[in-house]
């Protein structure tokens, strides 16, 4: 386990742990196995063994803290946090891939939530072992949580166990943890994943380039306890809310994203949200240009169609999961942009005008329609004296505008 030893050896004998071999791997996993049994079975006299053998492990690259914090709640007698620890620590892929013995510790047990059934998952990333250990203490008595020390073993766990949350570090100077979070929005699986990413104190610009690329949210380091609870709450809330618009007949049947009603209290959670962190709010209005005169010309079912259509292609256009797209009206549309500047929602706005502008809509017998939508625009860092109702008119004022012009157009509200 000495270090000169490590570095003597090939590479493709040593694992993904920090610089731990295969064989430390698997025999870390084989004595963390040990004393999570000897737990089990209240053997005191195993337990002791097993905590000698650990001892070996205090300084190991990459997995020394937790360890020493295992040995430390198990001095105290602590042995419901120790068999946490353990259980967190054997689902990070380096042991879920080590062949180890795991008689008494089988796969299916290492995945099993910490907590009881029913918790969220949450998924931390990131290669400081100190501040994994800070987040793991801060979240795991509520919710059941995965590790990974690195962007492959991140994304694979993404993929693998859904998790409610990711937590992202892209603080550490060989950090990549932006790349990694373009990778999780660009996958199928993991892109309506929210991501919470911490950053340093004095890492602004890395916390914008971070939102510009569809996190959710994020945290600044050192981790106050109940400000982390509180952002992760403030996800998981939306996450529910998400699951349980069809539940509460919030959908609007024939485009299949929310109707007026789903976006009356969507809109009420994100201004309050808006008014207690001080942030921006973008609000986009899509009107459908000359859809009454097309709707005519190829009939209701036809028109149908091309509502369906021109939802999706909002929808498709939201990066973000916090972002929320609504059907209002016939034929207008609402987009609700959290933590979302006015730039940010001119640049949402046009991509959307010019994503119906160039796409072709099939109407009867193979025919092709092109449409248009004027879209106006409104961001606000709204006070708790400000009525979202005056929000939502701003935003039409800009719509119109956009139609005197003559469609086909956005208009931001100055």
């Amino acid at each position: 386990m000495k270090d000169k030893t490590r570095n003597e050896k090939p590479e493709d004998e040593k694992g993904d742990a920090g610089g731990l071999s295969a064989a430390d791997i698997k025999l870390l996993k084989e004595r963390l196995i040990k004393l999570d049994e000897a737990i089990d079975c209240a053997d005191l006299r195993a337990i002791g063994e097993a905590e000698e053998a650990l001892r070996l492990f205090q300084q190991a690259e990459g997995f020394g803290y937790i360890v020493k914090r295992i040995l430390h709640y198990t001095e105290l007698g602590d042995y419901d946090e120790v068999v946490s620890v353990i259980r967190s620590l054997l689902r990070e892929d380096a042991f879920l891939d080590s062949d180890a013995s795991s008689a008494g510790f089988n796969a299916e047990r290492a995945g099993s939530p910490i907590r009881p059934s029913g918790t969220r998952s949450l998924l931390i990333i990131g290669d400081n072992e100190a501040d994994k250990s800070a987040l793991l203490d801060i979240l795991s008595p509520e919710h059941t949580v995965f590790l990974a020390n690195n962007s492959r073993n991140g994304i694979d766990s993404a993929k693998k166990y859904l998790p409610d949350i990711v937590l992202l570090d892209i603080s550490t100077p060989n950090s990549d943890g932006l790349e990694t979070l373009s990778k999780l929005k660009s996958l199928e699986q993991t892109r309506s994943i929210p991501v919470i990413i911490s950053t340093g104190a004095d890492q602004t610009e890395n916390e914008k380039m971070a939102l510009a690329s569809g996190c959710e949210d994020y945290i600044a380091k050192p981790y106050l306890p109940g400000r982390v609870a509180l952002r992760v709450r403030n996800q998981l809330r939306i996450c529910e809310y998400i699951q349980t618009i069809e539940q509460l007949n919030l959908k609007d049947h024939l485009t299949g994203i929310a109707n007026r009603r789903g976006f009356d209290e969507r809109l009420a959670i994100e201004w309050g949200r808006a008014i207690r962190e001080k942030a921006e709010i973008s609000l986009l209005i899509i009107r459908m240009d000359y859809f009454k005169e097309l709707s005519g010309l190829i009939g209701r079912v036809q028109g149908d169609g091309a509502l369906k259509t021109i939802a999706d292609l909002i929808t498709r256009t939201l990066k973000r999961p916090s972002d929320f797209a609504a059907r209002w009206s016939e034929d207008e549309f609402f987009a609700l942009l959290p933590n979302t500047d006015s730039i940010g929602a001119a640049g949402v706005a046009e991509q959307i005008r010019e994503t119906v502008e160039n796409t072709d809509i099939s109407i009867a017998d193979g025919a092709i329609a092109k449409m248009t939508v004027s879209i106006g625009t409104n961001t606000q860092s709204p006070m708790t004296n400000q009525l979202v109702s005056d929000f939502v008119r701003g935003a039409d004022e800009a719509l119109n505008i956009a139609k005197r012009e003559g469609g086909n157009k956005t208009c931001v509200l100055r």
